[in-house]
């Protein structure tokens, strides 16, 4: 464990539209607020990562912390999930490399629930898995292979919500059941087109919830969508033409090969709900190795706006704290405590 650093202040930022609406719902444009305006002061309670180690991690696919303060930190490269108390100090390791029971090949996301279990995402098995809060294997269940995986959350009831892309689904969010079985899908439905079977990466989008509410950020065009607990529509902002990068715009063909230009991709990459009014949407930008944070109420009011180079980004909160992840020499990950102020 590295030692803590110094308090530190991020002013807040936000994201625009090739999606078809999966409801009715009428579109407000994104405002930028005047005058004096709330921020979002984050001081850095610890950070995990070096070069050896137990907290030397191969890539960071995701972090999360459980309601004890636990922090979860998901390593494909390692096909593992480590934890670390709450100061930080080593607890252990669940999962390691295989196809079985209790076993990973690429844990993309980790999430805890109200009592703490642990919940991975793998991508390459296609499959969740639970681990009790002693880290001992539970169960797992497959999702859908098809689709591309970008959230896993609670909702209060402590069904699962998953904001997952997969062609020709009726939409973008799907509930499931503690054992895996989908209720529905609700929320936008993305156009489809012809993008060179890179679909998966560039279209889809992140969730998160907060009390009453369910926000979720596309990745491009810059559109947040705010739902209640039953999926029925409460509000839809649209930022501005170029806040991000048209999917469409990234794909180059040379010859007979199509490519990606992943570098010129700026989009949404993360979304966190600080309660049921207020949001932080995450712009990623590759190539110029920086992300835009916006500080966004849920009547399209951008509060403030902030570029972070090289970028942190903030995964989620659990009471006042907040993890993120940075991307370095070397994968760190940093549990921040946070407040609203002005």
């Amino acid at each position: 464990m590295r030692p803590s650093r110094s308090a530190f202040i991020l002013l807040l930022l936000p994201l625009v539209p090739l999606y078809a609406g999966g409801q009715a719902s009428a579109a407000r444009p994104i405002s930028m607020e005047r005058g004096a305006a709330p921020r979002l002061q984050l001081t850095e309670v610890f950070r995990v990562g070096s070069l050896d180690g137990r907290d030397a991690f191969g890539r960071v696919m995701d972090a999360a912390l459980d309601n004890g303060g636990r922090l979860l930190v998901a390593d494909d490269q390692n096909h593992r999930v480590v934890v670390f108390g709450r100061d930080g100090r080593f607890v252990g390791y669940v999962g390691r490399q295989g196809s079985g029971p209790g076993e990973m090949q690429a844990p993309w996301l980790v999430v805890a629930d109200a009592s703490d279990s642990i919940w991975v995402y793998d991508n390459s098995l296609a499959r969740i898995s639970v681990f009790g809060p002693n880290l001992r294997f539970a169960r797992s269940f497959p999702v859908p292979p098809q689709w591309l995986v970008n959230t896993v959350r609670f909702l209060p009831d402590g069904r699962l919500l998953v904001a997952a892309y997969g062609r020709n689904e009726p939409g973008t969010l799907h509930v499931l059941t503690r054992l895996g079985q989908r209720e529905r899908t609700f929320g936008p439905r993305p156009a489809q087109g012809n993008l060179a079977g890179f679909e998966a990466s560039l279209l889809g989008g992140n969730v998160d919830v907060s009390g009453h509410t369910i926000v979720y950020s596309v990745k491009s065009p810059y559109e947040l969508w705010f739902f209640d607990l039953d999926g029925r529509t409460r509000g839809r902002c649209t930022g501005q033409r170029g806040w991000t990068a048209d999917p469409r715009s990234v794909i180059r063909a040379n010859g007979d090969a199509v490519m990606l230009e992943w570098p010129r991709f700026v989009h949404s990459s993360n979304v966190v709900a600080l309660s049921d009014r207020l949001v932080l949407n995450q712009v990623l930008d590759p190539g110029n190795d920086r992300a835009t944070l916006d500080l966004m109420t849920a009547d399209c009011r951008l509060l403030r706006r902030t570029t972070t180079d090289p970028p942190v980004n903030l995964r989620g909160n659990v009471g006042t704290r907040m993890v993120g992840v940075r991307n370095l020499e070397y994968p760190e990950v940093v549990v921040y405590e946070r407040r609203i102020g002005r």
